[in-house]
Formats: C-alpha cells, sequence, structure tokens
C-alpha cells in the first residue's frame, strides 16, 4: 500500500467534488485504500468528527458526492481518548485511525 500525504487525500477529495478548509483538513495521512491513517486532533470535537467521516469516503471507489443525513449510533469514550492524546508527543496531535470495512 501506498502512503498518501494530506495534501494527498485533500488532492483525492477535491476531485471527488469535496472542499474543505482550515480546521476541516484534518487527515494528515491515509494508506491509499483508506484502512489505516492518522487525524489531527485540535480539542474541537465538531471538525474532529467531520475528519472521521472524510477518513470513511476515502476507502470508497467511486466519485459520487456523500452526504450524512443521519447518524444511527456513535459512541465515543471522552477519557480514553483524552489519555490516548495526552500519550502523544509533539505540538501537533495525531490519532492513529483504522477503518473496518
Amino acid at each position: 500500500m501506498l502512503e498518501l500525504s494530506s495534501a494527498d487525500v485533500y488532492k483525492d477529495l477535491r476531485l471527488r467534488g469535496y472542499d474543505y478548509s482550515g480546521a476541516f483538513r484534518g487527515v494528515s495521512q491515509s494508506d491509499n485504500k483508506g484502512f489505516t491513517g492518522k487525524l489531527d486532533w485540535t480539542g474541537n470535537w465538531i471538525s474532529y468528527i467531520d475528519t472521521m467521516l472524510q477518513f470513511s469516503i476515502l476507502g470508497i471507489n467511486t466519485r459520487e458526492l456523500y452526504l450524512p443525513t443521519r447518524m444511527q449510533r456513535v459512541c465515543i469514550d471522552p477519557a480514553k481518548h483524552k489519555a490516548l492524546v495526552e500519550t502523544l508527543s509533539g505540538d501537533k496531535k495525531t490519532v492513529p485511525v483504522a477503518m473496518y470495512r
């Protein structure tokens, strides 16, 4: 698998019709299949969850636009998330992520 940079990811998403900017460009890297990657954590849950949705699009082999209209269920343990983020080093916190299809 190939590793894609943030610029590569957002170029692909732009070609699919998405145009993200600022805090909503949180995918810092991904493999070319969209199975594993890293997401930026800036302390903002709204942009972070949106970034999770962006990451889920990467592994779909289509050029159709996806717009979530509802979520059946989202489970987040904020204490575990905080503990994970505190173990990360550096100014820019990147959280490892995996997509199970």
